[in-house]
């Protein structure tokens, strides 16, 4: 989940994008006006001091937010912190001096403890080498064992259904062992030998979405995976062998950031690619079946303009909120934020008006209905923001 094409991107401009501004203000908005109550810091002032790159819901409804700032409400939190409900910062996960550099990933495993993956080489003080797990309460896992860890950054991570750990990025070794841009891992954080994944791709691995019978989607740069032709999308089965039944075509012609699925098996596709198969109608977004062909029932009109799309969120009303670098979908205005119909149309009644100033890199949907956005902008909120289902927001 980044803007980017899509982590490559930032790896080059990152700099650029991240200085220091002055602290804004966190919002979250309710009923099309700000929820004062969602603050909290030196007086009343929220935000980080950087950008967010990466948020993760517990089921409690309170928030990790990670990425490259250092303050979060005007406190030190480097890196990583949790917020709760009231935006304030939950006190009860203490990450001591946090991670030395950018976090791009996180996931949860059943047990509350989650996993973090960036640039990063030291949490609160301790080597950790691209790839860390968290206690519950903030502490180092340190019977998680990466030994020398990636030797290149982590972008995505998802976790299979017996506890083993998927991680792709632009890395090619893990703890000395060779590991092109995706490994899998035991829970212990040991080198899974076993998934046989041979050559695997030839380039950088953005997302990783497994399913609940261990199959996995990956997408990024590759084109070729094993040996196997295959243009930046591919399926593993729950070995990590190559799914020769999966057949896209030939895919997408640019990278692709983001692999979501639907709960009906479909999956999202987003990116900077300008077409799918050949069909020119899929800018920056498509949805394939689990075959690899695109849906015919996905229709999107122009899609994308320019912009990346980074990634995409399948809502609890079948919708899907998209969000990246893009000021415009389908021929209309949405600056780095848009709800499509679950046809792929854009849907006229998710009214956000101009929105956020600069990139959006992730977004999920609250428990409550909400919807969470991190990036690099610094408006309507400093880094991070939420809306209203329908859109609306403040417009003081």
């Amino acid at each position: 989940m980044f803007a980017i094409k899509n982590r490559i991107v930032l790896l080059l401009f990152v700099l650029v994008f991240t200085f220091a501004l002055p602290n804004l203000v966190i919002a979250e908005l309710v009923e099309g006006s700000y929820d004062y109550s969602f603050k909290s810091g030196d007086a009343g002032v929220n935000g980080t001091n950087g950008r967010v790159y990466t948020m993760l819901e517990q089921p409690d409804g309170k928030v990790y937010i990670a990425g490259n700032f250092t303050k979060v409400n005007n406190f030190t939190a480097n890196r990583i912190a949790r917020l709760n409900l009231d935006g304030t910062i939950d006190w009860t996960f203490s990450t001591g001096a946090g991670l030395d550099t950018y976090v791009f990933a996180i996931a949860q495993q059943t047990d509350g403890r989650i996993l973090v993956g960036g640039d990063f080489t030291t949490y609160d003080g301790n080597t950790a080498i691209h790839i860390a797990r968290i206690n519950v309460d903030g502490t180092l896992d340190t019977s998680f064992t990466t030994g020398a860890g990636f030797n290149g950054s982590v972008f995505s991570i998802a976790v299979q259904s017996d506890g083993k750990i998927l991680v792709g990025g632009n890395f090619t070794s893990y703890n000395g062992n060779p590991s092109n841009y995706i490994v899998r891992l035991y829970p212990n954080g040991i080198y899974d030998a076993s998934y046989n994944i041979g050559t695997a791709g030839n380039a950088y691995v953005y997302s990783i979405f497994n399913q609940a019978d261990d199959t996995a989607y990956i997408g990024g740069e590759f084109t070729s995976f094993n040996g196997n032709f295959i243009n930046r999308v591919a399926k593993l089965d729950a070995n990590g062998n190559f799914d020769i039944s999966f057949n896209p075509g030939t895919a997408a012609n640019n990278t692709i950031t983001g692999v979501v699925g639907q709960s009906d098996g479909k999956v999202i596709l987003t990116g900077w690619f300008t077409s799918f198969a050949g069909n020119g109608a899929f800018n920056k977004i498509a949805r394939i079946n689990a075959d690899g062909s695109l849906d015919a029932g996905f229709t999107p009109i122009s899609g994308a303009n320019n912009g990346l799309v980074s990634s995409a969120v399948e809502l609890s009303d079948n919708k899907i909120l998209i969000f990246g670098t893009f000021t415009s979908y389908d021929g209309t205005a949405k600056n780095r934020a848009a709800r499509l119909n679950s046809d792929g149309t854009l849907d006229a009644s998710f009214v956000n008006g101009t929105f956020a100033n600069s990139d959006i890199d992730t977004a999920i949907e609250k428990n409550n209905g909400d919807y969470f956005f991190g990036g690099n902008f610094t408006t309507p909120g400093n880094y991070i923001a939420c809306l209203n289902t329908d859109g609306t927001q403040d417009s003081e």
